[in-house]
């Protein structure tokens, strides 16, 4: 699993389902803009720190 860190723009593009998130990031740290279709930000912010 990935853990993300991004200082900047964190963009997930809307070929990218919630569940192959789920299934690739361990958590996810944005210190800036993070971009990504509301399901997969929505299935993502408990592993978001």
């Amino acid at each position: 699993m990935v853990e993300l860190r991004v200082l900047g723009l964190a963009t997930l593009t809307d070929d990218v389902s919630p569940e192959l998130a789920l299934a690739t990031i361990a958590s996810v740290e944005v210190l800036g803009a993070f971009r990504a279709p509301r399901a997969v930000k929505a299935a993502l912010v408990p592993r978001m720190v």
